[in-house]
C-alpha cells in the first residue's frame, strides 16, 4: 500500500519578516496600535484645542466688548461734561447781561481755568459776533458761518473733531495724537434775562484728551496682549486708533449689524487678510448729549488670542504621540509573546507531520484562548496517532527435523 507523500515544510522567511505587517502578528498588532493611537491623538487635540477655542473666543469677545462699551461711555461722558460747563457758564449772569466786554472775558477766563482739555472759549451776540474771547477769535469777529454758531443757537451742537493748527498750545502735553492739533467743537445757545435768544457760548475741547481715556480703557497688559482700540465716526472716518493691534494702517469700519444692537462682537477679516477678534459699542450718549453716532471697535489678532487654544493642541498631540509610541511597544511585546507559542506550535505539528514519532506539541495549562487553542490542537493531534502494538512478536516457524544423517 502506498503512503501518501509528506509535504516538505515551508521555505525560511527572509530575516525582515518579522517587520512586516502581512505576514507578522507582532508588526500587524503595533500598527493596528498605532493607528489607533495616532487617530485617538489627532481627535484628542482637535476636540481639545477646538473646546478651548470657543472658550478662548467667547472670553476674549467679552473682554474686548467691556472694553469698546468702557471707551465710548468715557467719551461720550468726557463730552458730556464739557457740555454742562458751558451751560453752567451761559447761565452766568455777566454772560447773559449785555455790554461789558471785560467782565465777560474775565468770565470766560475763570471759566477755562480748571478745564485743561479746554483750548479756547467764545462768546457771542445773537448776530453772530464775538463779544469776548480768551484766545483763537478776536472780538468783534463776525462768526455767523461758522457751524458751531449756526448748529447751537436753539441747542447744544457737538460736532466731530477737526484740524485746528491755531488752538493755543497745551503747556507740557502733546497737542495732536497723530497729526495736526484737533479739537472737538461744543456749542450752547445763551438766553438773556427775559429768555430770549442773546448768542452762542463756544467751546473747542482738545482731542489730545482721547488718549487719556484709551489708556483708562486698555491699560498695559491689554496693549501688551496686542489689544487695540478705533474710534470711527458715523460715516466711517477713523477718528482715533490705539495702533496696538499691530497694524500700519487701521481696518475700515466693518459692517455692523443694524437695528438697536448697540454693542456686540464678531471675528473680522482686515482687507490685508489679517483675522481679529473683535468687538464694537455704539455711542450711546451720555445725560443730555445724544451722541454723534461714534462707534468704538475693539480688536485682537486671532492667532494672538487663540495661541492658548493652538499650544494645548501641540501638546495632546505630543502626549498622545508618546502614548501611541508606548502602546504600540506593548503591542508588539504581548503579540510577540503570543507570535513565539504559535510557531513553537507549528514547528512541532510539522515534525510530527514529517514522521518523527516522539514529538508532542508544547504543552499549556492556562485559561487564555492560545492556551485553550494549544490544547485542543495537541488534543487532537493525539487522537489521530495509531494505538501502539501492544501484541508479542511474531514466532518464527519452527524448523523441520533434520533427515541427512550419515553413519
Amino acid at each position: 500500500m502506498n503512503r501518501a507523500p509528506v509535504p516538505s515544510p515551508a521555505p525560511p522567511l527572509a530575516s525582515w519578516w518579522v517587520l512586516d505587517p502581512r505576514v507578522s502578528l507582532r508588526a500587524r498588532a503595533a500598527l493596528l496600535a498605532a493607528a489607533a493611537g495616532v487617530a485617538l491623538t489627532a481627535l484628542g487635540a482637535t476636540l481639545a484645542a477646538g473646546a478651548l477655542e470657543r472658550e478662548l473666543t467667547t472670553r476674549t469677545g467679552a473682554l474686548l466688548e467691556a472694553a469698546a462699551q468702557q471707551l465710548g461711555d468715557r467719551l461720550d461722558q468726557t463730552v458730556a461734561e464739557h457740555l454742562r460747563v458751558l451751560r453752567t457758564g451761559a447761565a452766568l449772569r455777566v454772560v447773559r447781561a449785555p455790554g461789558a466786554p471785560a467782565e465777560k472775558r474775565q468770565a470766560l477766563l475763570d471759566l477755562l481755568d480748571p478745564q485743561p482739555e479746554l483750548a479756547w472759549l467764545a462768546l457771542t451776540d445773537a448776530q453772530g459776533r464775538i463779544t469776548a474771547a480768551t484766545a483763537l477769535f478776536a472780538e468783534g469777529t463776525d462768526v455767523a458761518l461758522q457751524a458751531w454758531f449756526r448748529g447751537a443757537r436753539e441747542q447744544a451742537f457737538v460736532a466731530d473733531p477737526r484740524e485746528s493748527p491755531a488752538i493755543p498750545p497745551r503747556a507740557n502735553r502733546e497737542e495732536s495724537l497723530d497729526g495736526p492739533p484737533r479739537s472737538l467743537e461744543l456749542a450752547v445757545p445763551v438766553a438773556d434775562a427775559d429768555g430770549n435768544p442773546a448768542g452762542v457760548l463756544a467751546a473747542g475741547l482738545r482731542w489730545d484728551w482721547t488718549r487719556d481715556a484709551l489708556r483708562a480703557a486698555l491699560p498695559e497688559p491689554l496693549r501688551r496682549a496686542k489689544i487695540g482700540a478705533t474710534l470711527y465716526a458715523e460715516a466711517g472716518t477713523v477718528l482715533l486708533d490705539g495702533e496696538a493691534s499691530g497694524w500700519s494702517q487701521p481696518p475700515e469700519l466693518p459692517a455692523l449689524p443694524e437695528g438697536r444692537r448697540w454693542r456686540g462682537q464678531f471675528t473680522e477679516t482686515a482687507a490685508d487678510g489679517a483675522t481679529y477678534l473683535s468687538a464694537f459699542a455704539r455711542s450711546r450718549g451720555f445725560r443730555d448729549h445724544r451722541g454723534l453716532g461714534w462707534v468704538t471697535v475693539t480688536r485682537q489678532p486671532a492667532a494672538e488670542a487663540l495661541a492658548p487654544a493652538r499650544a494645548l493642541g501641540r501638546q495632546v498631540a505630543l502626549a498622545g504621540l508618546v502614548l501611541t509610541f508606548l502602546a504600540a511597544g506593548a503591542a508588539w511585546l504581548a503579540a510577540g509573546r503570543i507570535s513565539r507559542r504559535l510557531r513553537s506550535v507549528g514547528a512541532a505539528a510539522d515534525r510530527i507531520r514529517g514522521g518523527d514519532v516522539l514529538a508532542t506539541l508544547p504543552g499549556t495549562g492556562g485559561e487564555e484562548e492560545v492556551d485553550r487553542m494549544c490544547q485542543a490542537v495537541g488534543r487532537l493531534v493525539e487522537g489521530l496517532r495509531p494505538p501502539p502494538d501492544l501484541s508479542p512478536p511474531a514466532q518464527p516457524p519452527p524448523r523441520p527435523p533434520r533427515t541427512d544423517f550419515h553413519v
